[in-house]
């Protein structure tokens, strides 16, 4: 089985689910361990990424496997993790945004600080991309706009 996913990494995202060997291939949908690579221009957006682990998390059961493109073999509970990181993380970049803080302000204040000892990755370009892929969906994210 395949499908489509929501716009999250970028705006061709897709899984494979084997279903009789029961794995779950993700591609870079879900990025264990990392903060996520958002291809803004192509409509990839966090809100998107939520939307997609959830769509995952719903094909998956206790004893799937689930293939990301890069990193460990992951289970329904790692990727129910991913998916609370990924949320954590919405959710502070909105309140910033709802604060008035654009991306610059966001990196001189280091707002993923909370997150760099457990997400490996360039903090200052994660929030430059997250914020644009925000910003393009701020009328659903309301009170900002």
């Amino acid at each position: 089985e395949y499908g489509v996913l929501p716009f999250a990494h970028t705006s061709g995202d897709t899984y494979v689910y084997f279903t009789q060997s029961n794995v779950l291939a993700v591609g870079d949908v879900v990025q264990p361990g990392r903060l996520p690579m958002l291809d803004w221009p192509t409509n990839g957006w966090i809100g998107g990424m939520q939307e997609a682990h959830r769509t995952l998390l719903r094909l998956a059961n206790d004893t799937t496997r689930i293939v990301p493109g890069v990193g460990p073999v992951m289970t329904k509970a790692d990727l129910q993790a991913s998916l609370d990181t990924v949320t954590k993380i919405r959710e502070h970049l909105v309140k910033l945004i709802k604060q008035g803080m654009g991306p610059k302000d966001m990196i001189q204040a280091r707002a993923m600080k909370d997150f760099e000892s457990q997400l490996a990755g360039d903090p200052d370009e994660f929030i430059y991309t997250a914020y644009r892929g925000l910003w393009a969906h701020a009328r659903e994210l309301g009170g900002i706009v």
